[in-house]
């Protein structure tokens, strides 16, 4: 049996990290130019001129980042190529971005009884399921696991290393499973820290959608290539060999449109391939004395998934929609730091 994480910032943020983008907007608005030349600074302070602007649009950072291209080679052309340019806006919110995440990470500390709960929650997703649900995933677990071991691969949308703080060491064995070391999609905050958008199309500047460079710099794919890593290839082996995929914390960005068309790809090959979706809902509704109401909301969650995952075909959508399980608000990964510094 072979199940498959996928883990997004809602990870770090339900741990009581301050990591989302909105957070760290707030913290780069406030720190000072670098030394740098004047038309430089300029570069930078018009970038946060647009994110203090609207800085609601802007926690959908890298997506708005690509839209703010739009500005770039037409202040101080003269003195700085465009390529120039995107190197000054671009290497000045990474560095600011990794030093932020750098201190949320290190300032958290977490309960002696944390890692008990987290490997449990690991191999036994299927118990904040409802009972027929959960009886689906025993089943198949049952069936599968009698062929092959028991796997579970993890990964990380994240650049802290809250998981491996949790964890400790790996691999980790229970029970029949074995728990591998997570993969880091976007690396770490200090090591091949990849920001950026899916693909050039995301890209709002004709010059730059046109620089093999740029797009070295801005799409994620060929920005992860340049690292000579073989995670993306082992990512891809993983989704194709999963029986069971558990995404958590996720928005299912267009900026990572990749990954979730090619969870659409395998639904649509296989039909033995289950999907857990951890979704967390805002609005705190009680749905626990309203069943119609909480399968409203599945549905709709199913329904938004199937889309990012570019299924269209309606016969293969009510298919689909059949191994996809959604929990709402769930107690899974339920452990907190217990202690932190703010990060000023």
């Amino acid at each position: 049996m072979n199940i498959l994480y996928m883990i997004g910032n809602g990870f770090d943020i339900h741990m009581g990290l301050a990591t989302s983008y909105h957070d760290f907007l707030q913290y780069y608005l406030k720190r000072p130019l670098p030394d740098i030349d004047e038309v430089g600074k300029r570069y930078i302070k018009r970038l946060k001129q647009a994110i203090n602007k609207d800085i609601k649009c802007w926690s959908n950072l890298e997506y708005q980042f690509g839209q703010h291209l739009s500005r770039l080679g037409k202040v101080g052309s003269a003195v700085h190529p465009i390529l120039e340019e995107l190197d000054i806006i671009n290497d000045d919110l990474r560095d600011n971005l990794s030093k932020y995440i750098e201190k949320q990470d290190k300032n958290a500390t977490f309960p002696p009884d944390a890692k008990g709960k987290i490997i449990q929650d690991f191999i036994k997703p299927e118990q904040y399921l409802r009972d027929f649900e959960m009886t689906e995933i025993q089943n198949l677990k049952e069936s599968v696991g009698r062929q092959r071991g028991n796997t579970v691969k993890i990964m990380t949308y994240n650049y802290t290393n809250t998981i491996e703080r949790l964890m400790v060491k790996w691999p980790v064995g229970i029970d029949t499973y074995e728990i591998g070391e997570p993969i880091h999609v976007h690396g770490y905050f200090n090591n091949r820290m990849i920001l950026g958008v899916n693909d050039e199309s995301q890209i709002n500047n004709g010059i730059l959608k046109a620089d093999p460079d740029a797009l070295m710099t801005l799409v994620k794919s060929r920005n992860n290539a340049t690292y000579g890593v073989s995670h993306t290839r082992k990512c891809e082996e993983w989704i194709k060999n999963s029986n069971l995929i558990c995404c958590y914390g996720l928005s299912f960005g267009e900026t990572d449109k990749i990954w979730w068309e090619m969870i659409g790809a395998e639904l649509k090959r296989r039909t033995n391939l289950k999907i857990i979706l951890f979704h967390y809902d805002s609005q705190q509704i009680n749905y626990s004395n309203n069943g119609a109401k909480y399968q409203r909301k599945v549905n709709q969650v199913k329904r938004d998934f199937i889309k990012k995952c570019n299924v269209a075909d309606e016969s293969e959508i009510e298919r689909i929609e059949s191994s996809i399980y959604v929990v709402v608000n769930s107690n899974i990964f339920n452990t907190h730091i217990v202690e932190t510094e703010s990060v000023a």
